[in-house]
């Protein structure tokens, strides 16, 4: 098992459960079953779509070529067509890289957010983040806590705090039987008082302090199998 990493604040808020064992088990969960591949591609195709103009269908040309894997391919061809159809239309001015923020959560527990990017359009400044996630997309509280952390994250940064949030969900809609584009702005998502807010996050810190602590045990546990393996070869070899 691999260490124990922070998660982002996206993933704070997916992983968000109302106690904090249950909180623990979803982190093990996914330290156990992570995902094997990642979705980082996407935005510099995204990229290239956007500053250098290059067409949909040459993207999708480049991605049947360069990815491997069927399952992930699958995936962004899937995806691709609905973040083309997310910007087409719009005259983006201009597209910036955006380098990550951090989050207080607790004082052991610092949480990065890095928005894909932010764009001009019509002298405002948007910040799309995009939900690629198939199943289980952020909804009800889960999407409140994102939401109100993120907009505290981009209030106390200058760069960035007259930028309007976009959520981007490209999920499966059952509906339609297919990943669809459902666009949100933040002002449009409920915030949660500070009261709760404050509840929410102490909660989750409990549970990420509890499965890093479980999460070292058993590497170190791993670990003394393994050098006791090796004593025991050790041994043989002498006899």
């Amino acid at each position: 098992m691999t260490k124990l990493k922070v998660p982002s604040l996206q993933h704070l808020s997916r992983l968000y459960r109302p106690d904090p064992l249950r909180v623990t088990k979803e982190l093990l969960k996914l330290l156990e079953n992570g995902p094997t591949f990642s979705y980082e591609p996407l935005y510099e195709f995204t990229r290239e779509m956007l500053i250098f103009k290059v067409p949909l269908e040459q993207i999708l040309q480049a991605v049947e070529l360069k990815v491997r894997r069927e399952d992930v391919k699958k995936r962004y061809l899937d995806i691709l067509p609905l973040i083309d159809s997310f910007f087409k239309g719009k005259r983006v001015a201009f597209t910036n890289p955006v380098s990550p923020r951090y989050f207080m959560v607790d004082k052991d527990l610092q949480v990065p957010f890095t928005p894909p990017m932010i764009y001009g359009e019509g002298g405002k400044l948007f910040l799309p983040w995009f939900i690629f996630w198939k199943l289980n997309p952020l909804h009800g509280e889960n999407l409140s806590l994102f939401v109100t952390l993120v907009e505290e994250t981009l209030k106390q940064d200058s760069d960035l705090e007259d930028a309007q949030f976009l959520i981007v969900d490209l999920s499966f809609d059952e509906e339609v039987g297919d990943r669809t584009l459902k666009v949100r702005a933040s002002s449009d998502i409920q915030k949660l008082s500070d009261t709760r807010k404050r509840e929410m996050l102490a909660i989750f810190a409990e549970g990420f302090r509890d499965a890093r602590r479980l999460a070292s045990l058993r590497v170190d546990r791993k670990r003394v199998g393994a050098e006791s393996e090796m004593r025991d070869a050790s041994q043989m070899l002498l006899i």
